[in-house]
């Protein structure tokens, strides 16, 4: 085993120098990885290099670096990752592969693999990488709680109900809320409250690196004081935006919101894939008509053969008009296999017009009141109701006919 020091210049970029300053020199442990000798890894000092895993073992006992960059591509790579996380408590782990294989993947993330970078090596990539893994390990614990909003189907009115969820929050708990727009191409957050953001999610993504100063530089403010990090500006700038950035941003959050509601975009892809799973609550949201109430089973089948846990989805029933519904309540919860977590009465005039004001709807408002509680389940502020239930707001589910 073989242990020397490198202080280098630390490596800055013009984003990074508009949002904030990289970090400060860290120390890096290299594992099986001889061609990373010659790089320049600005700003980091490489304290051991190894080759076995009791090489590794000792390299960890004795200098405690903050970061294991390693071969992804040996037959041991996630043994070895176990293994040194539980040497090294906090220890931010960085793989080097050239692999495409999804379960490769999967299982290195799994085993607790926080950053990748690919093969053949690019030193500015791996620097990014290595900066992402200590910004990810520094900082306070994760405490806060990441509620998911997505839609089952077109036009289901999701966006509406993150916002305004998030809101709710604001005004049902003492606890700071961020809300975040994942809908690179077509979100609207930002927009909904009337807001002209300076930053966006893309210029974090441009900086390389996530932290708490940078977050909070990030985000805008509601005059209610609801933080908002908004999609960017520019539809080709969400493109270069990827699933490491985005479970960053998550995490980071949560070390410094109570509370963080993401609106996610209509699809399963790698990016909605590490928001959800980030997620302590997924609300799916539907309106009450058979393809909708179907695609949202779809949607929840789809997760939990993805490994998200039936008990962390939740089915929220958007525009619910009690008298120009043909399926019953019980029928669509029968056709979900779950009790519906909310349900929001349909008042387009009211909510357009809060939307087209960028303002919150009015609290007398029914469709407030249904959000409002929401809120308050998910944030375990939940009143006392009445013997006839929230529900009974809109009458009794026994009326409806299936037609």
């Amino acid at each position: 085993m073989s242990v020397r020091t490198a202080p280098v210049a630390p490596a800055q970029d013009h984003c990074a120098r508009s949002l904030g300053e990289p970090m400060s020199e860290n120390s890096i442990c290299i594992h099986g990885l001889e061609d990373i000798q010659s790089y320049d890894l600005a700003g980091y000092h490489v304290v051991a290099r190894t080759q076995s895993r009791e090489e590794l073992r000792q390299a960890l006992t004795a200098v405690k670096p903050h970061v294991l960059v390693l071969d992804l591509d040996v037959p041991d790579a996630c043994e070895t990752i176990v293994e040194a996380t539980e040497t090294l408590g906090g220890l931010g782990i960085v793989g080097v592969t050239d692999s495409q294989n999804p379960q490769t993947l999967v299982a290195a993330v799994r085993a607790g693999c926080r950053q990748l970078a690919t093969k053949p090596l690019d030193a500015n990539d791996l620097v990014v990488a290595i900066r992402r893994v200590l910004n990810e390990s520094a900082g306070q614990p994760e405490n806060g709680r990441v509620y998911g909003v997505i839609g089952a189907s077109g036009g289901s009115g999701a966006t509406t109900v993150a916002c305004h969820l998030a809101h709710a929050i604001v005004e049902t708990s003492e606890g700071a809320t961020l809300a975040v727009d994942l809908d690179f191409e077509f979100g609207g957050v930002a927009r909904a409250w009337d807001l002209a953001p300076s930053y966006t999610i893309a210029d974090i993504a441009s900086a390389g690196a996530v932290d708490a100063a940078l977050l909070k530089k990030a985000v805008c403010e509601t005059p209610r004081g609801l933080a908002v990090l908004a999609r960017p500006a520019r539809i080709e700038e969400g493109h270069t935006i990827d699933e490491i950035l985005v479970s960053a941003v998550i995490g980071c959050a949560r070390t410094i919101y109570p509370n963080v509601v993401l609106d996610l975009p209509r699809k399963l892809d790698a990016v909605a894939g590490a928001a959800i799973q980030r997620c302590d609550k997924l609300l799916i949201v539907a309106q009450s008509t058979v393809p909708a109430v179907d695609n949202a089973r779809r949607l929840s089948e789809a997760l939990a053969r993805a490994g998200i846990s039936p008990d962390n989805i939740e089915f929220v029933l958007n525009r619910y008009r009690k008298s120009a519904q043909n399926v019953t309540l019980e029928l669509i919860e029968k056709t979900l296999g779950k009790k519906l977590f909310g349900l929001i009465p349909s008042d387009f005039k009211s909510v357009a017009h809060a939307l087209d004001l960028g303002q919150p709807i009015t609290g007398r408002n029914e469709v407030y009141r249904a959000i409002s509680h929401i809120a308050r389940n998910l944030t375990g502020q939940v009143e006392t109701q009445s013997s006839g239930g929230w529900f009974g707001m809109f009458g009794s589910r026994k009326k409806a006919k299936v037609s």
